[in-house]
């Protein structure tokens, strides 16, 4: 019950803030305005969602079958997008991080692996994240930084490659301070050979996808930003998502976009129909990837043939 208190708790103040947000941009003037957008033009939004969640499943899936050859990445994929429902229904962050632990429940994978798996596999967008953050200031502290933020991407990939390359040497300095743990050593194979390099590709991978599925969504509410701009944009929301006090991030996530979109000084009404759309299709492409796979699984449980039963001693004839 009181679970259920803090969930509704939280839904309130996310949906006030988002009221708040789109209001100050808006001023719910021309509310119709604000969604006159072509809807039939946004099913890539559906597709790059799908794309962005399989990336997400594929690197945990690498990661998963390094340390226990038990993973399936649809079976995964399909967890994920569930995640990222419930998520919008109560933390982003609890829908993920439970997600994940259902899945390397339902596979047998051990708690502390499955457990260091899951770390890992979030530890890798926070370094991006991390790069990302730490390229922003300096470029904007130059007097003229709009002509050095198209370099932003390439710059953060570059020290996101860096940081990869170094893991090795991190991860040798704690296993020297813990020297019995195999786990430790089985990381460091792991982001010693080619496959840190796979890990890198899907992690910034992933994110630029983000960034674009963004970009697409304000080319269709008439906003024109260069793509540099919106990826520096998406790291600050995918941190405040990081913090996961609201539903999906709800009224965070639109907070974090209204400073950028304010700083780059994008038309108020412009603004506000990307605040409320943006939220609209995201959810929307969940919503129908999650039933689309409750579907598939349906059918899949309906027409697959079951498996025969060994015969007990009893029925064997005597």
């Amino acid at each position: 019950m009181k679970k259920t208190i803090k969930t509704i708790l939280k839904f309130t103040i996310g949906l006030l803030l988002f009221f708040v947000v789109v209001a100050l941009f808006s001023g719910f003037k021309d509310i119709d305005r604000l969604f006159k957008i072509n809807w039939l033009m946004a099913w890539p939004v559906v597709i790059l969602t799908f794309i962005v969640n399989f990336m997400d499943a594929w690197k945990l899936h690498v990661i998963i079958n390094h340390f226990s050859k038990k993973g399936d990445l649809i079976t995964l994929l399909r967890y994920i997008i569930m995640g990222r429902f419930v998520g919008h229904s109560t933390s982003q962050m609890f829908g993920d991080m439970g997600s994940r632990f259902l899945y390397t429940k339902s596979i047998g994978i051990d708690l502390k692996r499955g457990t260091f798996a899951i770390i890992l596999d979030k530890l890798l967008i926070g370094i991006l994240l991390g790069c990302i953050i730490v390229t922003i200031p300096v470029v904007v502290a130059f007097e003229e930084f709009e002509r050095y933020t198209s370099i932003v991407p390439l710059v953060s990939a570059v020290l996101f490659a860096i940081s990869i390359s170094l893991m090795p040497a991190v991860i040798s300095i704690f296993i020297r301070f813990f020297p019995k743990r195999d786990i430790l050593k089985q990381l460091r194979t792991m982001v010693s050979g080619r496959l840190r390099w796979l890990l890198f590709f899907l992690t910034i991978g992933k994110f630029l996808l983000s960034a674009i599925r963004f970009l697409f969504i304000m080319r269709l509410c008439q906003i024109d930003l260069a793509f540099a701009k919106v990826f520096m944009g998406t790291a600050i929301v995918q941190g405040s998502m990081i913090v996961g006090i609201t539903p999906g991030g709800l009224g965070l996530v639109e907070a974090g976009w209204a400073g950028v979109l304010y700083f780059y000084k994008v038309p108020s009404l412009n603004s506000a129909s990307f605040l409320v759309n943006q939220r609209l299709l995201i959810f929307g492409s969940i919503l129908l990837l999650s039933l689309l796979f409750v579907i598939h699984n349906g059918l899949k449980k309906r027409f697959s043939t079951p498996k025969e039963k060994p015969p007990t001693s009893d029925s064997q004839p005597k």
